[in-house]
This record gives C-alpha cells, structure tokens and sequence, in this order.
C-alpha cells in the first residue's frame, strides 16, 4: 500500500490479512452496534416513504412508475401460466427485462399477494433489499477501511435520497444494486478467493437486467486475470481448488448467456423488447449519438457526481431534469479515494474490488450512455452504481483528514466526522425532494390511470383492445387488451415510434383487423411528449372523453376510425391506373413499414449532415376517394432513397411512386428536435436510376392538400435479372412504391 495513504486505512489493510474483520478505530462501540444503528437509520428511511405515500393515496399501495405495473403484469401472467404474454394469447415479449424480478414477483403472486397486494409486497421487498444492500455497503467500507469507514459509507448510501427512491421504484433497481454492492463486498471480503457467494451474486445479476451480463463478464475478465497472472490464493492452493474457482466463474456467464438465448428464442433478438425502443441508435445519425453519448457522460459526471448541477437542470438526450443526487466535491473524494485502493492492488499486481469499480463504473454507466443517452425515471438505469462512487468517498476523507491531523495537531477522527458532516447534510437534504417525487408520481398512477382502466371497463364495448403510450397501470387495473403502441410489449410495434409516426400507422395498417384496437388512450400533454403525434390523433378524431373528466386527470381517450385504413394500396390517380391497366403488378414497397424496407433492402442517403428524419405520416385527400382521406406512412428523402423491387428480366417496367408535397416532419439537427413541415423543392426534379443509369425524371408535386403520383418508364434492356436496383436522388416525401409489367 502507499505510504501516504492514511494510517487507518493502512492499520485496516493489515488487520484485513490476518483476520478479515478490523477493529473499530477511535471508538469501543461493538461491530454488531454498526450494524443496528444502520439497520434502524434505513427502516426509518423506508417508513418515511412507505407513510408519505400511503398518506397520499389515503392508505392505497402505489408504485411510483407506469414501468412498475408492466413488471407487476408479466408476472401476475407467469404466475396464471401464461409466461411472457403480457395479454393472454399475445405472441412472447420481453418487456419485463428483469427474469430475476419477474420469478420473484410471481412468486409473491402465487402465495396470495394480488391486485394492490402485489405493489405492496415490492415495497416490503424493496426494504428487504435495502437493508441487505446497506449491510453489504457497510462491509465494504470496513473490508478497507475499517468500522469508521464502513459506517460513514452506509450512511451516505441510506442518506442519498435517489438510492433509496430507487429501492422503492417498484423495479428491479434495488435487486440491481443490491447485487452490486454484494459482489464488491464479496470480493473486498475474500482475499482474491474465489468463493461461491461470488458466484451466487454474480448469477443474480446477470438475470436481473440484461447490462448485469456485460457486468458480470467485466468482473469475470478481472478475477480470471488474477487467476491465470497472479498469485491467487486459488492457484496457490493446488489443482482441485484452482478448477473450482473457474467453475464458480463460468457459473454467472452461463446464466447470462441463457438470458440472450431465452430473449432470441422468444423474440427472436438477443435484446429484450423493451430495450428496443430506447436503443439511441436506431434514431439518431451515428455521429450524432456519439456526440450525445458523450455529453450524457459529461452531465453525469458534473452534473450528479460532483453536485455542481441545481434542480431541474437538462441532462441527456432528451433533457431530463435532474435533482441533486450528491453533495459537492463527492466525485473529488471519490477519486482521492480510489487512487489509493487501486494504488495497492496494482503494485500487488491483482485486480481486486477496486479494480472492478472502476470497470464497472466505465462499464456501466459508459453502456448506458452509448445505447440510451437519457436520464428518465431519476436515472433508474445508472442508480445500482452510486453506491460505488459513496463506498470510496469516506476512504478519501479519511486521507485528508490524515493530512490535515498530522500539519495541525488534531485528531485526524474528529476531522473526519467534521468533514462527513458536510457530506451527511447535503445527502440527508436529498431525502426530502426524493419521498416528495415518490409521493406525487406513486398518486397520480393511482388517480390517473386507475380511474381511466375502470371506467374503461365499465362505459366501453367488451373485448375491443385499446391503443396506449403508458401500458402498465391501464393492463394491471383493466380487463381490457392492451396494444403498446411505444413496443415495450407488443412486438409488432418494437422499433416502430423510434422509427416514426409513419411505421407507427404502418404497423396498424397491416394488423390484421381483429387485433387492431378501437380506441386510443393518451395524456393530453401527449403532443409535449411526443411530438409529431397529432398526426395520429387526426385519424383518431373522435374524443369519446376529453381531459379532465370523468377522470379529474390529464388523460384522454379517442375512439379509432378505420375507414381509411388499405384504402392507399394500389395507386390513387385515375390516369396511372389507366396507364397499368393490363399489367401484372411485381412487387411494391411501402415506405416507412419496417418489414416491407428490409425485404426490399430500403436504403435512405441523407445528405444533410447531422440530422435524421422520422417516418411522417400524411392524411391527405385523393380526388379518386370524394372525400374520404387516404393515410399513408412514407420518408423523407434529402439525398436518395435506393431498393430492390422483384421483377421479369427483359420486359418492359413501369415504376409509379406516391408522393407529398408537404408533411409534418420530426427532425434532429445536431441534438435538436423540430417539428416542421418540410416541402419539396419546386424546381429540382427527382432522378431515376437504375444500375447507376438514368432512366427518367420527374417534378415533385406542388398540391399541398393532396396526394400525387409519379410514374417512370424503364425499358426492359436495363432488366436483366429477377431484381433490380432502383433509386430515387432528389428532395421529396415518399411514400409508396408500384412496379408493373
């Protein structure tokens, strides 16, 4: 170990080798004493939450987040025997994530814990875990740094007014950190041993969330290294011991690997369903995800972990608020005291706890930021690593109170307490803003979406689906099947709202009638929330009830109108009809519907640098349909679009194109988000290519009310083989596209 580094933290060390439990410094209180004043302190932590709550909702369990009752559901599902259909008779989703969470909650479903009981038992559970994770912090600090140590940092944890909101999500958060905490703790405890607790923690993690196998595996690489490199304790002991430490390793990474095989096996990609459609780079250019992947680092790093930011300052993609989670200066002594801890496993050439920390923080929290880049929901995805960042921030008080002791005379124990004060206030200051957040989020579930899945079931048609953006509470509550518009649980719909409104009314346009909802149920801030959504509306335009009544909430609910639902399938004007009459139609590609682009290996070349553009969709008149509208989901082209439509080799083709001349469009321009109407250029005519020839032109349409079509002739010399490649170079909204011979 350094020589600077405080005498306590060196006398620990010692005492950690020889018998793996320090002695308290500068006081006689018993280590069990520690233990029960953390354990209290937490209870009365977990009440204050449990009682505002209850107080609000007048003695009614509620969770704090919509995602709550998506997991309450799949499980209630799991527990009735219907397994990972989140309505019975869907096709399998995974948009519970955690498998871990879901077995345990079903569980708990099976021996009586129903309806409001169920939300219940995940408060009671969240204290379990609670209590368990501080214990475990505790552990920490004192496997380094002796009593004093671990105290300090299991107050910071219990005091830190997100972590404990986060225990109470009615989430896998708290199982999450529960299993991080233990695994350091674990490892910090065991010498460099291999041990079986490792491997039981390990195992939890990998099965609680789909990153906790990434993790897992980051942990794994550092304990083989100390295995195969360096003198550990395992291979010092002989063959046999050696071989079950490597069996105890292989252990979680089986596990994890199961969870990907389970996901690809019932959906038919590694990732759950729920992951995405919060995938940052389905939406964003790849430069401009890098770009913001970076900044969400930046803002957590100045942001939360040093406390520089005040409430409700943006952060990440979307510019989430964010409260203050830590005192000033945490991330400081966070690094003076993870220099030291790393200082001594690095000159013993062994990874040890402090190691993995700093792997899983840039691990964790680097995943985070290159797959979502958000902060919604108090930052849940990022919160089971706080507790690593408190566990060495006493270690670096503890050094300078060393420093500060020896230049002045003091005791360097009265100094540390003085300086953890500071840290203790601004964390206990947390706690407040944290049960008031949960108090308001747990109610308006309640008195929302509860009134709304009620009076759903008694005022509407039985058996007719209903269309939502928040589907776990209107499932949980109602009796109604649920169609998940955003994708977390119904997989036609995964990727489709990232993608654009247009796949959204794609995906609705190719269901098959029975299973299309009647009605649509959404906040009324829904065009704040989710821009570009009005559109949809349009075709929803019948308010069964408006905001405000009968539900005395921001909600609303429309009834869906079909009727202009295929009625765009083959070409709309009247002349191109009369032109391909007679002709066999080959194939067609319908613009924004997902499945149909990738059978024709759609390709959208944005020469625009820095932006992407969204699926738009268009409600617009046709003079072939009077006056019932025609809705179609198509791209906007700033570039060239290029596909592959299946055709007769030698005969002649016609190519016929649906266009717009103008269509609400959502954009991102370098992190920006807009919603504007975008026409096409009145002057710059749309070249058509095939096999890099030109082949024909035509004029973007000018008719701002109406759908167009364009048609090109390609003669059948340029057709030599059963697919062509064709593209499109301009400015334009397209939309459909017909090939005839």
């Amino acid at each position: 170990m350094s020589p600077l580094a405080p005498a306590a933290v060196r006398s620990a060390s010692k005492d950690s080798q020889s018998s793996g439990v320090p002695p308290p410094e500068g006081t006689k209180i018993s280590p069990a004493a520690f233990r029960v004043l953390l354990v209290c302190i937490c209870l009365l932590v977990s009440i204050l939450f449990i009682q505002e709550m209850l107080t609000y909702t007048a003695g009614r369990w509620g969770a704090p987040l919509d995602d709550s009752y998506v997991s309450f559901q799949y499980a209630r599902q799991l527990a009735t025997g219907h397994p990972f259909q989140y309505n019975t008779g869907d096709p399998p989703s995974t948009g519970g994530t955690s498998l871990l969470y879901q077995l345990v909650l079903a569980a708990a479903y099976l021996v009586g814990f129903k309806g409001q009981g169920l939300v219940a038992f995940s408060y009671l559970f969240g204290v379990l875990t609670f209590v368990i994770a501080t214990l475990y912090v505790f552990r920490l600090g004192v496997a380094f740094g002796g009593h004093r140590i671990g105290m300090a940092a299991g107050i910071l944890f219990i005091a830190n007014g997100a972590i404990a909101w986060g225990f109470f999500s009615g989430m896998e958060v708290g199982l999450y950190t529960l299993f991080v905490v233990g695994i350091l703790a674990t490892i910090a405890g065991s010498r460099g041993e291999i041990r079986w607790p490792v491997s039981f923690l390990a195992c939890g993690l990998a099965l609680t969330r789909p990153e906790g196998f990434f993790i897992v595996l980051l942990m794994v690489g550092a304990l083989l290294w100390n295995h195969l490199f360096s003198r550990a304790p395992d291979v010092a002991a002989g063959p046999r011991r050696s071989t079950r430490a490597l069996v105890w390793l292989a252990i979680p990474v089986a596990a994890g690997l199961a969870t990907l095989a389970l996901n690809l096996l019932l959906t038919g990609r590694l990732a759950p369903s729920s992951g995405q459609t919060k995938m940052i780079h389905q939406w964003v250019p790849p430069l401009e995800s890098i770009r913001t992947s970076f900044q969400y680092l930046a803002d957590v790093m100045k942001g939360i972990f040093a406390g520089s930011y005040p409430d409700n300052v943006a952060v990440g993609l979307l510019g989430e608020g964010v409260s203050t989670y830590f005192p000033p200066l945490t991330f400081l002594f966070f690094l003076l005291g993870i220099v030291f801890v790393l200082l001594h496993e690095l000159t013993s050439k062994r990874a040890g706890w402090a190691v993995i920390s700093a792997l899983w923080l840039v691990g964790g929290i680097g995943l985070v930021a290159f797959t979502t880049a958000r902060g919604f929901q108090r930052h849940r995805y990022i919160l089971p690593y706080f507790p690593i960042i408190l566990a060495f921030v006493p270690i670096g008080i503890s050094w300078v109170a060393r420093v500060l002791g020896e230049r002045s005379g003091l005791r360097d124990y009265h100094i540390f307490w003085a300086v953890m004060s500071f840290f203790i206030f601004f964390s206990v200051c947390s706690i407040a803003p944290a049960i008031s957040a949960h108090v308001a989020e747990s109610g308006t579930s309640l008195i929302q979406y509860e009134a709304m899945a009620h009076w759903i079931d008694g005022n509407l048609p039985l058996g007719r689906a209903v269309a939502v953006v928040d589907v776990g509470i209107l499932k949980y509550y109602g009796n109604r099947p649920i169609v998940d518009i955003v994708g977390l649980v119904s997989r036609p719909f995964m990727g489709a709202m990232t993608t654009g409104w247009g796949t959204v009314w794609e995906v609705f346009e190719h269901m098959p009638m029975k299973d299309r909802p009647a009605y649509l149920a959404i906040q009324d801030v829904a065009k704040v929330n989710f821009p570009g959504i009005d559109d949809l509306l349009r075709i929803w335009s019948t308010q069964v009830c408006v905001a405000g009544e009968p539900f005395h909430t921001h909600l609303a609910l429309y009834r869906a109108d079909w009727l202009n639902i295929g009625s765009g399938t083959m070409p709309l004007d009247p002349y191109i009809s009369g032109e391909v009459e007679g002709l066999d139609l080959t194939d067609e590609l319908d613009a924004a519907y997902l499945p149909s682009e990738a059978g024709h290996s759609y390709e959208n070349y944005v020469t625009a640098p820095g932006t992407k553009f969204w699926t738009s969709l268009a409600l617009l008149a046709s003079p072939s349909h009077g006056d019932v509208p025609v809705a179609d989901g198509g791209r906007y082209v700033w570039g060239a679009e290029r596909f592959t439509m299946r055709t007769v080799p030698g005969r002649d083709l016609v190519l016929v194109t649906r266009v717009a001349a103008r269509a609400n469009l959502l954009t991102l321009v370098y992190g920006t988000l807009i919603l504007r109407g975008l026409g096409s250029a009145e002057e710059e005519p749309i070249q058509v290519f095939v096999a890099g020839e030109k082949v024909g032109e035509w004029l973007p349409p000018r008719q701002a009310e109406t759908w167009e079509e364009r048609m090109v002739r390609i003669p059948g010399s340029m057709i030599d083989g059963e697919e062509t490649t064709i593209e499109l170079s301009g400015r334009f909204h397209s939309f459909h596209h017909w090939s005839f011979q």
